[in-house]
C-alpha cells in the first residue's frame, strides 16, 4: 500500500514516466515477483517497458525486456511475448543473452513454428540458422548452458502436445535438435570441469566423492547438469545409458535442496523422471514412490508458481497412467484425476514447466544506472 501511495504521489507530481515514478515501479515489480504474484509483476513491468523513458535509453529496454519476456513466459501470454519480440527484432542489434531469450520465446510460442504451419520444416531451419549464429559469439561454458536452455524449450514444444506424433518428419527434425544440443552441451561442460566426468564412474565411491565435491563448489552449475542429463532421459527413456544419466543427475542434485526452491524443484523433476523409468521397466511399487515424492516436493515450494504448479501437472499425469494400470486403484485414479482437472482450470500455459527455470537467472535483473538508479 506504501508503494501504491507512494507510486501515485510521483506520478501526480512529476508524471508517470519519471525516474522516480519508475523507480517505484520497479520496486512494486520486484514485490509482487517475490510474493509469487507474476501477473502483477507483468502487468507492472509492462508499464515500464513502453515507458518513454525506457525505450529511450538501449540499457535499460535491454534489461526490462530480459525480466518482461521472462515474466510474460511465466505467465504464457503469447500475443505480448510475440509483440515483445517483434519489437526487439526491429532495435537489432541486442545483447546475446536477451537474442536467445527471444528465440527461446519464439520456439515456445512462434506462430510460424507451430504443428498447423505447413512451412513449419523450413520455418525450423530459419529458427535453427538464427540461434546457432547467437550460440557461436558465447564462449565455451555460456554455450554449452544455453544449448541445454534452447533444447528444453524444443521439447516443450513437442514433449507436451501429441499433435506431432501425427506427423513424424516434424517430430523426427525435432527430436534430433533436442538429443544433439544435449549431448554437445554435456561434452562442453565436461570438456571444461574434469569432475564432471567423474560422476559418470563405475566405482561408486569415486563418483559419490565427485558429485559432493561439485555441489558444494558450483551449485548452480551443478544442478544445470544435472538437468541436462535429466532431459537426456527424458527425451529417450529408453536409452542404453538412461540409468546411469539418472544415477548421475540425482548425485549432483539430493544435497542441495535446502539452497533453495529451484534446488528443490531441480530434485523433483530428477525424482519424477526416475519415477517414470521405474514404470516403464515394470516396478510399479518403486514408480509410485518416487512419484509421491516428487510431487509433495513441488508442492511444498513457496511462493506457489505458475511453473511449479505446471511442473506438478506433468508429475500428476504420470503418476496417473501409473495407476491406470494398476488394479484395485480406482478410487486413487479419481483422486489423482480430480487433482488434475483442478490445475487445468487454473489459468496459465500448461507448456513451460521447471525445465526452463534455468534460463540465464530467473531473479529480476537489477535496474539500475542512468536514470533509474536504485
Amino acid at each position: 500500500e506504501r508503494l501504491d501511495r507512494a507510486s501515485d504521489i510521483c506520478a501526480s507530481a512529476f508524471g508517470s514516466d519519471h525516474p522516480a515514478t519508475l523507480s517505484i515501479i520497479v520496486a512494486k515489480v520486484k514485490t509482487a515477483y517475490e510474493l509469487g504474484d507474476d501477473k502483477s509483476a507483468t502487468s507492472l513491468i509492462s508499464k515500464l517497458y513502453h515507458s518513454h523513458t525506457i525505450q529511450e535509453s538501449e540499457f535499460q529496454l535491454e534489461t526490462v525486456a530480459m525480466s518482461y519476456l521472462k515474466l510474460l513466459l511465466l505467465c504464457g501470454n503469447s500475443k505480448e511475448i510475440h509483440t515483445v519480440n517483434e519489437g526487439l527484432k526491429q532495435r537489432e542489434p541486442v545483447s546475446i543473452r536477451l537474442s536467445l531469450l527471444s528465440s527461446l520465446s519464439d520456439i515456445l510460442y512462434g506462430s510460424s513454428l507451430s504443428f498447423e504451419n505447413e512451412n513449419f520444416l523450413l520455418e525450423f531451419s530459419k529458427w535453427k540458422e538464427v540461434s546457432d549464429s547467437y550460440l557461436n559469439q558465447l564462449d565455451e561454458k555460456d554455450r554449452g548452458l544455453e544449448m541445454y536452455h534452447l533444447a528444453s524449450g524444443v521439447f516443450s514444444r513437442y514433449g507436451r502436445d501429441n499433435s506431432w506424433s501425427r506427423d513424424q518428419e516434424k517430430l523426427s527434425v525435432l527430436k534430433e535438435y533436442t538429443s544433439n544440443s544435449l549431448r554437445k552441451s554435456r561434452e562442453i561442460l565436461k570438456s571444461l570441469e574434469p569432475k564432471f566426468k567423474e560422476i559418470e564412474d563405475e566405482n561408486e565411491e569415486v563418483a559419490t566423492s565427485a558429485a559432493s565435491s561439485l555441489s558444494q563448489a558450483s551449485p548452480e552449475l551443478t544442478k544445470q547438469y544435472s538437468m541436462i542429463l535429466n532431459m537426456l532421459v527424458l527425451q529417450n527413456p529408453t536409452e542404453q545409458d538412461s540409468q546411469k544419466y539418472l544415477t548421475s543427475s540425482l548425485r549432483l542434485v539430493q544435497d542441495n535442496e535446502g539452497l533453495g526452491n529451484h534446488y528443490k524443484a531441480a530434485l523433483a523433476l530428477v525424482l519424477g523422471t526416475m519415477a517414470r523409468s521405474f514404470h516403464i521397466n515394470g516396478k510399479a511399487i518403486s514408480s509410485e514412490g518416487l512419484y509421491r515424492s516428487a510431487i509433495q516436493k513441488i508442492r511444498s515450494l513457496e511462493p506457489k508458481r505458475q511453473q511449479f504448479q505446471n511442473s506438478e501437472l506433468v508429475l500428476l499425469e504420470s503418476y496417473s497412467e501409473l495407476l491406470k494400470g494398476w488394479e484395485n486403484r480406482e478410487s486413487d485414479l479419481a483422486a489423482v484425476t480430480s487433482e488434475i482437472e483442478s490445475l487445468k482450470n487454473d489459468d496459465g500455459m500448461k507448456l513451460f514447466t521447471v525445465e526452463l527455470d534455468n534460463i540465464s537467472n530467473w531473479n529480476l535483473p537489477e535496474i539500475k544506472s542512468g536514470l533509474l538508479n536504485i
